[in-house]
């Protein structure tokens, strides 16, 4: 089942690798946001000529955020995740429109029968 979030967005940030813990920790602390998720892969620059097998290892975080803090998110991500310096990583938001509506089923207490 397909549910429509209407004031919702999803800041996507791929940055390096060992940027993203602090950052979770401080969008934690600092805005209070409770939900992210952080995931790898490699990637590779394009500000320079291309050189097969050099990757650097990157961490995708994906924080979605209310319409409300978008913007202010957005920016504390930008500014802490070190985004604006050369090799920063790169930063993007978008609209969530659908999201799947999972519930667990209900399972019952074990006992010691």
């Amino acid at each position: 089942m397909m549910n429509i979030i209407p004031n919702c967005r999803l800041i996507t940030c791929i940055l390096p690798k060992a940027k993203s813990g602090d950052l979770v920790r401080q969008l934690h602390e600092e805005k209070g946001i409770e939900t992210a998720n952080i995931s790898s892969g490699r990637g590779m620059g394009t500000s320079k000529q291309v050189v097969f097998g050099v990757w650097d290892e990157v961490a995708i975080l994906e924080v979605p955020v209310e319409n409300d803090r978008a913007e202010e998110i957005f920016e504390f991500i930008y500014e802490k995740g070190d985004v604006n310096r050369p090799k920063g990583g790169i930063i993007l938001m978008n609209k969530i429109t659908e999201e799947t509506d999972f519930k667990l089923p209900d399972i019952p207490e074990e006992t010691d029968d």
